[in-house]
């Protein structure tokens, strides 16, 4: 009876053995076409290969962003080679490689697409998405990859850290092998990247004590020969790390360090006129608390007060929300911004009685640079002569600012020649995403209307007044619209309206070109 199952167990296992069909291997692949896509390192498609058994079939489970959607047709396998189709609206991608011995390896071949021949690889993974994040995960864990792209791989990957919930221990790996592979080029680019770490982890709080790390490490390396703004770049950084961390009065020790530094354009005093013009300079600079290049021009017009007297050069800071949010940013400045219109097509942009030049910015070590050109549009423009002449006056009782303006000796008059009033802040207080701490002659208000008042005769007095409490309920209102949509990265939203001064100017609203201009103290 014994020896019946036997034979019966041996006879079924045999029907089994005989009846079933090899499950084919199944591996996905990355697809990279070096020579033909201007990332060579990146993925085209992502594609499963199922080889062996009854049937040889392909997949194709994801494709990059320039890259057409596929499908497979014609897979075959044979004698060591192995070839496809991948079908797409933009012609169909003709493979055929070499299978190597181990499945683990990659499978080297070519593609052609029309009379196109291309080197292509597929290159095993685990990955089921060709999304970033996991794909700098595959790279920074091979020990195969090129040290420069184990470093971006990584800041990506820190990065994102905290929204991936990534666990400190896994970002300080990150961190530190970033600074492993940046080392054979160079102990420069490995401060660095160093303090590229320590600036992406500052602002995520569960990381912290590694930006701190990082940023002490930046700041003990800091000598006399480097510059005020590398100085200044390291102590912002390290402020940010310290308040991240929780060590609020270290924080406040390094704000101060870095107040006491001086970090302004000591321009030489213009000097002087060669013709007996008396036309005023007005410069009108569209910026943002947000704007990165932006913190070089801003450097270069706070300079200009410096070089030149209110009676040749007159300034405006107006601010707007580019790239993000910025509190001292108003209604009336972004409709100034919409009458120069297409000449604005990000910030900074800048304005010399109302024509465009100097354009574009830079950091903080571009300052002096952009103020010679500055400078080189000013001087010109003083030897033209006025077209009008402006005696104003300001004065505050209460919340209430009255302005005055005499105007006598215009040289055109019409619908289209506008007096303009505009309030003034002196100095503002903020800091938003580049960094910038003090923001000068700061656009606060029109008191007369954005478009002005029309001047119809050559002489004349026009009046216009503002209530700053007023003020403040409007633009706190505006602005709390503005934070609904996107919140101000910075603290707080200035609007103390204090130290205010005046200023007035004519401008031909058809040619844009200012006539005159002046500025005044608010009494």
């Amino acid at each position: 009876m014994v020896r019946f199952y036997l034979v019966v167990g041996m006879f079924l296992s045999l029907i089994v053995s005989v009846g079933a069909v090899q499950a084919p291997a199944e591996q996905n692949y990355k697809v990279f076409m070096p020579f033909l896509i201007r990332e060579a390192n990146a993925p085209v498609w992502l594609v499963q290969l199922k080889l062996g058994g009854e049937k040889t079939s392909g997949e194709v489970l994801a494709s990059a962003n320039q890259m057409p959607k596929a499908t497979f047709e014609n897979v075959s396998v044979k004698d060591g080679t192995i070839s496809f189709d991948l079908k797409s609206k933009q012609g169909t991608f003709k493979f055929e490689g070499t299978l190597p011995k181990d499945k683990k390896e990659k499978i080297q071949g070519s593609v052609m697409i029309k009379d196109i021949v291309t080197p292509a690889i597929l290159e095993p993974t685990t990955l089921t998405s060709l999304n970033a994040y996991d794909l700098n995960k595959e790279m920074i864990a091979r020990a195969d990859q090129p040290e420069y792209e184990v470093v971006k791989a990584a800041l990506s990957l820190m990065a994102e850290a905290e929204i991936r919930k990534s666990k400190i221990e896994e970002v300080r790996s990150w961190a530190d092998k970033a600074v492993k592979a940046s080392e054979n080029y160079g102990v420069k680019w490995k401060a660095q990247i160093g303090l590229e770490i320590a600036e992406l982890l500052a602002p995520q709080k569960e990381y912290a004590p590694i930006a701190l790390q990082y940023a002490r490490q930046a700041e003990r390396s800091l000598s006399d020969n480097d510059t005020v703004a590398n100085k200044l770049k390291v102590l912002e950084i390290l402020a940010d790390a310290l308040e991240s961390s929780g060590k609020i009065d270290d924080a406040k020790e390094i704000q101060i360090k870095m107040e006491k530094m001086d970090t302004g354009i000591k321009p030489e005093p213009f000097a002087g006129r060669k013709s007996k013009s008396d036309r005023a300079v007005l410069v009108e600079l569209f910026t943002g608390t947000e704007c990165p290049p932006c913190v070089a021009a801003d450097m270069a017009f706070d300079a200009l007060p410096k070089a030149f007297k209110s009676s040749e050069v007159v300034v405006l800071q107006y601010h707007l929300h580019i790239p993000g949010p910025d509190p001292l940013t108003n209604p009336e400045s972004e409709n100034r911004a919409k009458y120069y219109g297409k000449q604005i097509e990000g910030t900074p942009a800048i304005f010399f009685n109302g024509k465009s030049a100097a354009g574009g910015g830079g950091p903080r070590d571009a300052a002096m640079e952009k103020f010679k050109e500055y400078k080189a549009v000013v001087e010109p423009l003083l030897e033209k002569g006025a077209a009008a002449s402006l005696m104003a006056s300001a004065k505050k009782v209460g919340e209430d600012v009255s302005i005055s303006v005499e105007v006598k000796d215009l040289t055109e008059i019409g619908n289209n020649i506008r007096l303009n009033m505009v309030l003034v802040e002196k100095e503002v207080r903020y800091q938003g995403g580049n960094k910038q701490k003090k923001h000068h002659h700061v656009v606060r208000s029109f008191p007369a209307g954005v478009d002005g008042i029309a001047m119809m005769e050559k002489n004349g007095k026009k009046e216009a007044k503002v209530n700053l409490e007023e003020l403040r309920k409007k633009w706190a209102s505006y602005l709390d619209q503005i934070a609904k949509e996107e919140p101000f990265s910075g603290k707080g939203r200035p609007l103390n309206f204090t130290d205010l001064l005046v200023v007035v100017f004519i401008q031909n609203m058809a040619t844009g070109e200012i006539l005159q201009s002046a500025q005044v103290p608010v009494n």
